[in-house]
């Protein structure tokens, strides 16, 4: 979206793009499948692809990043919990847009607003309204 709004290549400075979903099949293989799956359908992407049941997160946030994360009942909710309101942003198979936060949250700003790694990759664009560079009260996650 930055990347439009900036006049840009849609795919300028995209390091990888995330595909999250929820199965109650917690299995590394049953999540293993679906990352080849998506992996030979958006291979003429040129970006990487990160698919991640959101129903597994609990079992692998700890060791990677040392918090613990509760077990995430929806795809949803898992959007709920992004860092930062200008990233709870998705989209279902359906088409069917959810921001919890609103796209306001993803309006543009000026870059001094936001943080260092937007400012270079979209001098001109951003996120702003209640997000982008600021981390969600601590009211608003959940630990």
């Amino acid at each position: 979206m930055w990347n439009v709004l900036g006049g840009q290549p849609p795919e300028a400075h995209i390091r990888d793009y995330d595909l999250f979903s929820w199965d109650a099949d917690t299995s590394y293989e049953g999540e293993d499948a679906v990352i080849r799956r998506a992996n030979a359908l958006f291979a003429d992407l040129n970006a990487r692809t990160e698919v991640r049941n959101q129903a597994r997160v609990h079992l692998w946030f700890p060791q990677k990043h040392g918090l613990t994360r509760p077990p995430l009942r929806s795809a949803r909710e898992g959007i709920e919990q992004f860092l930062m309101e200008c990233t709870c942003v998705g989209v279902d198979a359906r088409g069917e847009l959810y921001a919890p936060f609103g796209l306001a949250a993803c309006a543009p700003t000026p870059a001094t607003t936001r943080p260092p790694c937007t400012r270079q990759r979209w001098p001109t664009t951003g996120s702003g309204g209640r997000g982008c560079g600021r981390q969600r009260p601590e009211e608003h996650r959940r630990a």
